[in-house]
């Protein structure tokens, strides 16, 4: 399999030097950030040649966003830049500049791949007819099914009383008006609260660790009530973080399943399908709000050549607008820090911690950033981590975080590897999907985000371990 791996990605390395040094014609005074972006992708094949390299590893987490980074290179070297929404750089500075950021980029990954393979235990995951982390049996799997059933009925209690703060008449406006959820008025008087929809996690957690092999009537069930949970989170308006609870599901379903070899397959062929959705989602996001602002207005809108336009205009929604990690972005953070604002030395690493204590002076440096240079945009323009560590620790002290931060990773993953439990699946599994995949694009403040995915499911499940010891469960061994 190693041999294999170094084939393939040899054979990857050269067609993607070929193809770009023949079609330089295409890109014109943005060649070179083209080459960059091919380099970028070379380097991204390195962990192909590591022994028994595992799919859920952080390493292939962070390397998935940052092909998206290259792709988004090649895409904006084609383009010229016309499509990209952040660029504040003329387009001369940013033919010179780009290629040098991908670069840098570039021996970032190798300071955190050599942090990472340094401490890096070559992973043995034992019997593949067996699953990693057994579900329950017996009376303990009917009193945690029981336990999902109570946390979900907080959590569609919690949605319901939502709805009936805003649209008790119409409860289907309040689901398709997703895309301008903080512009719905309220009508009952009330505190809007989402805290419950975290249970809606902790049951489908529970549901399925209550069950060792699957059946039809198991998954029909589990697929209404992720449905549900999906339709409750998604009408907050957040499209990833909405789908990140089933990268989430599809991640902890890997450490419960007894066939990982069919499983994994299985999920290979699932996620286009979810990639569709999410690009859908998206596109339908961005045409709730033309519908709410015609309205406004007291405009019609035609939704069909709404979402037609957000089709054709993909490449630049989605690789121009930032919804990837933002190449223009980039360079500004380039500028600012250092410059216009000194380093801040570790202060935005631990912001993440403002999540949970309410006094926590946090410093968010994609609000800073978009508050300087972008006065007119709506939210952040995150950095991504490797702009977020020159922003902390300059251009020098970027390579040396990397490598630290591929040694903190690697040291958790062989954890998780030799000590595979219920909880420490739960946690990493949030940790892959919310920080390590997003992270990229985004900045260490959303470890929360990875936290808040997790901890309901840790507070609760220690309840039930407290309530176990000392209470009989009124529940038959199947329910």
């Amino acid at each position: 399999m190693f041999e294999v791996r170094l084939r393939y990605s040899i054979i990857v390395a050269l067609s993607l030097v070929a193809t770009a040094f023949f079609a330089a014609d295409l890109f014109g005074i943005f060649y070179n950030t083209a080459l960059a972006s091919s380099l970028l992708l070379i380097v991204l094949c390195v962990p192909l040649l590591s022994r028994n390299l595992k799919w859920y590893e952080p390493v292939c987490a962070l390397n998935v966003m940052f092909a998206l980074l290259a792709l988004a290179g090649i895409y904006l070297a084609f383009t010229g830049f016309t499509t990209a929404e952040h660029a504040l750089h003329r387009f001369p500075v940013l033919a010179q500049r780009a290629p040098l950021t991908l670069c840098y980029v570039s021996v970032w990954i190798l300071c955190f791949y050599t942090g990472y393979y340094l401490f890096r235990n070559v992973p043995v995951e034992g019997s593949e007819d067996r699953a990693l982390v057994p579900a329950l049996m017996g009376k303990q799997a009917g009193a945690i099914r029981l336990l999902s059933l109570i946390c979900f009925s907080f959590a569609l209690i919690n949605l319901s009383y939502n709805v009936w703060l805003y649209n008790p008449i119409d409860p289907f406006s309040y689901f398709t008006s997703f895309g301008v959820s903080r512009y719905r008025d309220q009508v009952n008087e009330g505190l809007y609260t989402t805290l419950g929809y975290n249970l809606f996690v902790v049951a489908l957690i529970f549901y399925r660790y209550s069950f060792q092999e699957w059946s039809l009537k198991k998954f029909i069930l589990f697929s209404v009530l992720l449905v549900i949970s999906l339709i409750a989170v998604l009408s907050r308006g957040q499209i990833f973080f909405t789908f990140s609870i089933v990268l989430f599901l599809l991640c902890l379903e890997y450490f419960f399943s007894k066939d990982r070899k069919r499983y994994f397959r299985l999920a290979m062929r699932v996620l286009p399908l979810l990639f569709v959705i999410i690009i859908f989602s998206y596109f339908a996001r961005l045409v709730s709000v033309e519908l709410f602002l015609a309205e406004q207005a007291g405009n019609d809108l035609n939704v069909i050549d709404a979402f037609l336009e957000k089709f054709l205009g993909f490449g630049a929604l989605i690789l121009g607008k930032g919804n990837v990690p933002n190449l223009p972005a980039m360079i500004v953070y380039e500028d600012h820090f250092g410059s216009v604002e000194p380093y801040l030395y570790g202060e935005s690493l631990v912001a993440w911690m403002a999540a949970f204590f309410p006094f926590f002076d946090a410093t968010y440096i994609g609000y800073g950033i978009s508050d300087t240079w972008y006065p007119n945009n709506v939210g952040g323009i995150p950095p991504g981590v490797v702009h977020e560590m020159i922003a902390n620790f300059g251009f020098l002290g970027g390579f040396l975080s990397a490598f630290s931060f591929g040694v903190v990773s690697v040291l958790i993953f062989n954890l998780v590897v030799k000590k595979a439990g219920f909880l420490i699946v739960v946690a990493y599994s949030a940790l892959f999907v919310r920080f390590w995949f997003i992270l990229p694009k985004v900045e260490f403040a959303v470890l929360s985000n990875a936290v808040w995915l997790f901890l309901p499911t840790a507070l609760v499940y220690a309840v039930y371990c407290l309530a176990d010891k000392n209470f009989r469960w009124p529940i038959r061994e199947k329910l």
